[in-house]
């Protein structure tokens, strides 16, 4: 999901750390914290933290407004004295740009989550695709191998020294697969200063993930707040259960545009609960049509280990969250044939917003039945077909690509 970002620097006022504080008589440079992407602004997110004796960064990645286009361009100042980058997870707007920190010379590791890695491989190899085809690409095949190369897999809720002033611990944030809440402990004296980055957090009951994990303390916290000022609480999905039954007991059909990383799988894993329910007959076909949504399921699919209790006892009963009979894949021409069945049917498809790839194009073939539905599950950005939609637009120009081309970078590459 594109985001408009900014980030808040909370402090924990309380009277035993100030008194800490003092005793310490922290110098007034170091540790020093600069957010150089995402402030303000749609994506870039990146923060520089130094500690006089230790240089890293949380995240490096691309932005998407275009007034901030040209951003993407600049390098980071001394990559010699970089030591390492913390990675909250894999959405292009956290991990986007990692590549030119190798291409301008940087050799250390990035850190992160093994399920980050994968899936961050998978959308930076997207990314890289689609930008040589158009020879707008920031970074080369080989930097992107070098990244991978070198990035040091950590586990959730283990303490790792990463160097003499600095450990980190991983958390996990329950955002997509692999997503983390960081915690980061610099050593001053005797002391240790604590630091948490949250990343992009998750709310309650996502499928198939956990819940985050509650951090209980912290001199500093970094949270992303594009929705920081308001309550998660559970989430409530009867009214789109209510929607899809409704839709196919008239005979219409469904589309749901979703970006390839998480939405995807969410809803998979929604639908095919309803199929084991019985709220979706039997004989519903559940089309997904896009093939980096594909690999992205299956590395989904290998980790398990990350799973909640529930998607945990459906495997233990020799099921899986993520299959179910009708379940079926396909892609360009071929998922619009599916059209010409003529009954009804369920397809999930990128993009998120309805700009590029089959997702229009499936909405073109659904749009004069009256009895078909249009089910939009995620934010969209201003100016997108999809958020036009949302604010009562009644005519639109549908988006359809006369190749099968795909978005420019910096457009909603976070899918």
């Amino acid at each position: 999901m594109i985001k408009k970002t900014f980030y808040i620097l909370l402090t924990l006022v309380m009277l035993s750390c100030s008194v800490c504080f003092a005793e310490q008589k922290v110098s007034i440079d170091y540790p020093n914290i600069q957010f150089l992407g995402a402030a303000q602004s749609i994506g870039g997110s990146a923060i520089l933290i130094d500690t006089g004796k230790t240089r890293f960064l949380i995240d490096y990645g691309l932005y998407y407004d275009k007034e901030d286009q040209l951003k993407n361009l600049e390098v980071l100042d001394d990559l010699s004295k970089l030591k390492f980058v913390l990675l909250t997870h894999a959405h292009i707007d956290h991990s986007g740009r990692l590549p030119m920190l190798y291409k301008n010379g940087f050799q250390g590791p990035v850190i992160g989550i093994d399920a980050t890695k994968d899936i961050t491989g998978r959308m930076l190899d997207m990314s890289l695709g689609i930008a040589e085809n158009q020879g707008t690409n920031l970074y080369d095949r080989k930097d992107l191998d070098k990244m991978l190369e070198l990035f040091k897999t950590v586990k959730y809720d283990q303490i790792v020294k990463l160097s003499p002033d600095v450990d980190v611990r991983f958390n996990d944030a329950g955002h997509i697969l692999g997503s983390s809440i960081i915690e980061i402990w610099i050593k001053q004296g005797n002391k240790k200063l604590k630091i948490v980055a949250t990343g992009d957090m998750g709310g309650l009951n996502i499928p198939i993930l956990r819940d985050h994990t509650r951090i209980k303390d912290a001199d500093y916290i970094v949270v992303e707040s594009t929705y920081g000022d308001t309550a998660k609480g559970l989430i409530d999905y009867k009214p789109f259960e209510n929607d899809i039954k409704d839709t196919l007991r008239k005979g219409g059909s469904v589309l749901i545009p979703a970006f390839v990383l998480e939405k995807t799988q969410k809803v998979i894993a929604i639908l095919c609960d309803m199929k084991r329910r019985g709220i979706i007959p039997k004989d519903t076909p559940i089309y997904y049509d896009s093939s980096t949504a594909q690999d992205i399921t299956e590395i989904y699919r290998g980790y398990s280990k990350y799973y909640d209790k529930d998607a945990l006892k459906l495997i233990a009963r020799g099921q899986h969250p993520l299959s179910c009979n009708g379940l079926c894949k396909v892609k360009g021409k071929e998922a619009l044939a599916t059209h010409d069945n003529q009954k009804p049917a369920i397809y999930i498809s990128s993009s998120g917003m309805l700009e590029h790839a089959n997702s229009p194009k499936h909405l073109k073939e659904m749009i004069s039945d009256q009895r078909n539905l249009l089910a939009i599950i995620g934010w969209q950005a201003p100016g997108t077909p999809g958020r036009k939609l949302q604010e009562g637009a009644k005519i639109i120009d549908i988006p359809i690509e006369k190749l099968d081309c795909t978005p420019r970078i910096g457009q909603n590459m976070l899918e």
